[in-house]
């Protein structure tokens, strides 16, 4: 089992994103002379970031819907939500997948506001983060997808072409 995930007892079950994660922990800043449970430290503090993250993300799209006091609100009711604050120190795959959707979502609310093809793009890269570390995130990519379409109503003719070759 040299070189998979076998040692830390992930392999089928969990998604890829976050045995790499793990695995690279292990490999790269472990001392084999110490048991595989050394990094789990650094792993929730890298899911603690994630959480923060996702809650600055959260704030930017609700101060982008609704203006700078939906903002502060929204990021104030994600703070404290005690399921929010309880899991963000867990060393799983929720806290990276909750930060890359929320982070595709808002990206591609960006791509579509400043009729951008390169953001499109990132949306779509950051959505597949997230797939990565949970299959399920797919369900976000109607959105990721359906927002940067929103600019054919104010693309020019030319433009249309664009932008249909940027989403496909």
């Amino acid at each position: 089992h040299i070189g998979t995930a076998a040692p830390i007892h992930q392999l089928d079950a969990y998604p890829p994103g976050i045995v790499t994660l793990n695995y690279i922990m292990l490999r790269w800043f472990h001392n084999p002379a110490e048991g595989p449970t050394t990094v789990i430290p650094s792993i929730r503090i890298m899911s603690i970031l994630a959480t923060l993250g996702t809650l600055i993300v959260v704030a930017l799209l609700a101060e982008r819907a609704a203006g700078p006091l939906a903002g502060l609100l929204a990021g104030w009711l994600y703070a404290v939500g005690t399921v929010h604050v309880e899991e963000a120190r867990l060393a799983n795959a929720d806290t990276f997948v909750g930060f890359f959707s929320v982070l595709a979502v808002y990206v591609a609310l960006l791509a579509a506001a400043y009729h951008s093809n390169r953001m499109t793009i990132w949306s779509v890269l950051v959505l597949i983060m997230a797939i990565i570390f949970k299959w399920q995130a797919v369900v976000y990519a109607a959105v990721v997808m359906g927002l940067p379409l929103m600019r054919l109503y104010r693309a020019t003719r030319e433009d249309r072409r664009s932008v249909l070759q940027n989403i496909i």
